[in-house]
């Protein structure tokens, strides 16, 4: 199989191509470096022989698509209630809006950042940040991204993820530490003096009156008070990272260097790459 997943080039013209989902994903599915290896196979269009052998790459069961999408949407419905002028750039990119057909919308994001006034807020809805980090070719949807100026005029973002699932986890925390860093290198590129990113997932929960222990309830209200105080959003719970540093140190190993795991993954032979079956496989 060897010859199947050689190892990739080190090109600084082509750098490889991955997304904050799929590092979220390694995380998730137990640190598998043989998935993250035939990801970036795949991101190079390099599978194309596996119907030959009768093999396919596993979608997401369908189930999970729409349960997600059906609280991404009400949730998106509660946000424009509280901040009418959304811009959702997946559907303007669905509709053929030339501004938003382009391979990402870092455009999009800074147009909206030097419009802002101080004292204003704008919500962008899965706005698709690019750029390049470590030598790496980034780029990934946010499920939203609050912009926003203090009276003083400091800029401060808030990226959110959206996530029907009980709880926040810390492949979410991941994810959004990588989508801090493409936000920071977007913003010194522009260049634009920026202040503060928060993170925050917002998850589906439960009630908080089903929490038995004391300490965890209180801990599920505050964040229940968080969404609708942030978004205006009443069926959810925001989690915000009180310190993504731990995440955004991860990042770096992952990344960072000829030593970062990643590439350790991308240029060794494939059968070195240790792997181990488990109920996610």
């Amino acid at each position: 199989m060897d010859e199947r997943f050689p190892p990739l080039p080190n090109n600084p013209n082509r750098p490889h191509s991955v997304s904050p989902t799929d590092l979220a994903q390694y995380l998730r599915l137990d640190q598998c470096r043989r998935y993250l290896r035939l990801r970036l196979h795949e991101r190079r269009k390099e599978l194309t022989w596996l119907p030959r052998y009768r093999m396919s790459l596993q979608p997401i069961p369908p189930m999970l698509t729409i349960a997600g999408r059906q609280f991404e949407q009400a949730i998106e419905v509660q946000v424009c209630q509280r901040f009418p002028n959304a811009i959702h750039c997946a559907q303007r990119r669905r509709a053929g809006d030339p501004r938003f057909t382009t391979s990402d919308h870092n455009h999009i994001v800074l147009e909206h950042i030097q419009q802002l006034a101080p004292g204003m807020k704008q919500v962008l809805f899965q706005p698709r940040l690019a750029a390049h980090l470590y030598g790496w070719s980034i780029s990934g949807d946010v499920d939203l991204l609050l912009l926003s100026r203090t009276d003083d005029g400091k800029l401060e973002l808030l990226i959110v993820d959206t996530k029907s699932s009980a709880a926040a986890k810390i492949e979410h925390r991941l994810q959004l530490a990588c989508y801090q860093r493409l936000a920071e290198q977007i913003c010194k590129d522009a260049p634009v003096d920026l202040s503060t990113i928060q993170l925050g997932i917002l998850y589906r929960g439960e009630p908080a009156s089903t929490i038995q222990i004391p300490a965890e309830r209180r801990r599920i209200e505050i964040e229940q008070q968080q969404a609708h105080e942030w978004l205006g959003v009443t069926d959810g719970y925001l989690e915000i990272i009180a310190d993504p540093t731990p995440y955004l140190a991860e990042i770096e190993t992952l990344l960072a260097g000829p030593s970062a795991i990643l590439n350790t993954i991308a240029t060794a032979p494939f059968a070195e790459l240790p792997f181990h079956l488990t109920a996610k496989c």
